[in-house]
């Protein structure tokens, strides 16, 4: 990884926390860099919900993007030569001038690297194309049903001690699901 760090996360900024993504302009942990940080300071009220970051490089458009939950929050230009990390990914933490630096406090989930551009289809999907073919596609930030209840009834019922029986005779489309987050190229983060 060099003696510097690319960062994407929470971050102070002037003061304040931000959602960043953060990369040096060469390995040394002297040098400058380029931020793209969301304009939204981070508060009390986004303590322990979960938030989708995505930081994206496009070496082409020299280009460096922030998502957050799928929006594009900031595009910064990045000019420098982009160089070769030689360390190992860290998670959850930085390293800088041969040191563990910047701790998460919280819960990471989901993480995916890419070695390629991410695009909003990646993260939003793409609607059908029925002329072409194309069937519809999901983005990764699409909630993948992993399970399916219908309480519409109780027959089935073998509570004897309920004593909240609000459920019984909900209509067939009041389900109860479970999801799935997806995340990658960043991190899926719970600010505790």
């Amino acid at each position: 990884m060099g003696t510097g760090h690319p960062h994407l996360g929470a971050r102070h900024i002037d003061g304040t926390p931000r959602w960043s993504f953060y990369t040096k302009d060469t390995s040394d942990s002297l040098s400058g860099g380029v931020d793209a940080s969301s304009a939204t300071t981070i508060t009390t009220a986004d303590l322990n919900k979960w938030v989708h970051l995505t930081g994206v490089y496009d070496a082409g458009e020299r280009v460096m993007r922030l998502y957050v939950n799928g929006a594009l929050v900031k595009e910064s230009a990045r000019a420098a030569t982009p160089w070769k990390a030689t360390g190992p990914l860290c998670i959850g933490r930085g390293w800088y001038n041969g040191g563990v630096v910047d701790p998460y406090y919280g819960d990471i989930a989901d993480v995916r690297a890419w070695n390629r551009v991410v695009t909003v289809d990646d993260l939003s999907g793409t609607d059908a194309d029925a002329a072409n073919g194309v069937p519809a596609m999901p983005g990764i930030l699409a909630v993948t049903e992993i399970a399916n209840w219908d309480f519409s009834g109780g027959a089935d019922c073998f509570c004897d001690s309920a004593t909240d029986t609000a459920y019984f005779g909900r209509p067939p489309d009041a389900e109860f699901r479970l999801g799935q987050h997806a995340a990658h190229l960043g991190f899926c983060l719970r600010w505790s």
